[in-house]
């Protein structure tokens, strides 16, 4: 028993570093060939469960490697996950529209205009949004 929690544990540890090494992926080949191993290597319910941690997080590289990895998940499980996502009154502004964003252009899921009526802020995550687009084309 002991032995099978240490694992998971460990497992876990492995996903959020492997999930954060999609920021530091140089082309989209190897950002493709990182979300594909994220997707074969760990259970569905634990990379659901680490995504969602990650959504609030800035840089459109570790979300375009989110977006991929949800596009390769089974549609019946990641459509829910960002619509909960999306419902949850208590995720941030940042959080909630990411999980709009990446339903709509990876999972071609329309998002009904109900779940983002109330979110403030929305143009300051698209205002960051392109100021890190520009920043990252300068490199």
């Amino acid at each position: 028993m002991t032995d099978g929690i240490i694992h998971s544990f460990q497992q876990r540890r492995q996903l959020e570093s492997d999930l954060a090494a999609l920021a530091t992926t140089r082309t989209e080949a190897e950002l493709t060939r990182s979300a594909l191993a994220i997707v074969r290597d760990y259970p569905v319910n634990m990379v659901l469960g680490a995504l969602g941690k990650q959504l609030g997080v800035a840089g459109s590289q570790l979300r375009g490697g989110l977006g991929q990895i949800y596009a390769r998940l089974p549609a019946s499980e990641a459509a829910p996950a960002l619509r909960a996502v999306l419902a949850d009154r208590t995720r941030t502004p940042q959080e909630r529209t990411t999980a709009a964003l990446l339903m709509e252009r990876y999972l071609n899921e329309a998002v009904s205009p109900a779940l983002l009526s109330d979110l403030a802020g929305v143009d300051d995550v698209a205002f960051q949004s392109l100021l890190e687009g520009v920043e990252e084309g300068r490199r």
